[in-house]
């Protein structure tokens, strides 16, 4: 706590000071500012500036101690508060006081970890930023500790910072495998529930591709299936299910047709009918802008 500096206004008939001795206030406690007068019926008022607003106070005169309470929804609230003594509308005399987080009540954590989903490889990362409040939802005072826990398959990796600016913050990068990291953060007792950012297969690589049919008539009703090989990704990951493959196929007159098949388990397959008539297919398949395989 610190002592104001006395500031007095002195008229003919009053004489206005303020006689309050905290010039810190701790968030969610009872706040007064008090001020003496020469005078036992003198009512002044006080004009307040706080980040949720303006507002003039009432005071009570008791025996020439005036007294000013601090509405209750702007004692919750951190930061810097001015203050003006109005008495026959002029100002008196004027000040500031500090209200700080609430280092006693049960500290909360707000934490946010995004992108939700990034590529294996060691390039791209997921960022955690955390921050620490009071129970009033006040960010803590600067240079708060905070841990930062985050774990991938079986690694764990636990790291330590303070505060600035209210928050912390950890940039978390992928491995070359694929899988799913786990991150949480902790500050004084609190604890937070992890949250999970997936780490997919990167793009695919070039692959093979092999068909398996009964017959090889031309009997325009036989089906030949065609199937890729295993298709990974520059780390040996199998790539994610879905990936859509496009099979491209020349015929001897070269017309085009396509077939399409979507990955499961890294492997993708489409259908072809038989021609009623002799022919000759080439067949490619195509990861859009990303893969090819050899032609068949």
């Amino acid at each position: 706590l610190f002592a104001f500096e006395t500031a007095a206004f002195i008229a003919k008939e009053n004489t206005l000071y303020l006689s309050s001795t905290n010039k810190v206030f701790v968030a969610g406690d009872n706040m007064k500012l008090t001020f003496s007068s020469t005078s036992k019926t003198t009512i002044p008022q006080l004009f307040i500036i706080h980040s949720y607003g303006k507002t003039i106070i009432d005071g009570k005169n008791s025996n020439g101690k005036i007294t000013f309470t601090i509405p209750t929804v702007y004692t919750k609230k951190t930061g810097t508060v001015s203050w003006f003594l109005i008495d026959n509308e002029k100002t008196v005399t004027n000040g500031t006081f500090e209200i700080i987080p609430n280092e006693k009540t049960k500290t909360q954590m707000e934490n946010y970890l995004g992108p939700r989903s990034i590529l294996a490889g060691g390039k791209e990362f997921t960022m955690m930023v955390a921050v620490p409040t009071d129970g009033f939802d006040n960010p803590k005072l600067e240079n708060t500790p905070v841990v930062i826990k985050h774990q991938f398959l079986n690694n764990v990796t636990t790291i330590s910072k303070n505060t600035k600016d209210f928050i912390i913050w950890e940039n978390i990068y992928s491995n070359t495998q694929s899988g799913q990291i786990l991150a949480s953060t902790a500050c004084e007792k609190t604890v937070t529930k992890e949250i999970e950012t997936e780490v997919y297969p990167n793009i695919a690589t070039d692959f093979s591709i092999y068909y398996t049919r009964n017959h090889d008539y031309a009997d325009g009703n036989q089906i030949t299936t065609l199937t890729t090989s295993l298709i990974k990704d520059a780390y040996n990951n199998t790539v994610s299910d879905g990936t859509m493959v496009v099979f491209h196929i020349t015929t001897k007159n070269n017309m085009a047709l396509k077939t399409f098949g979507t990955t499961i388990n890294g492997i993708a397959s489409g259908q072809i009918l038989h021609p009623d008539h002799p022919d000759h297919y080439s067949v490619k398949g195509y990861i859009t802008g990303i893969a090819k395989s050899n032609i068949l």
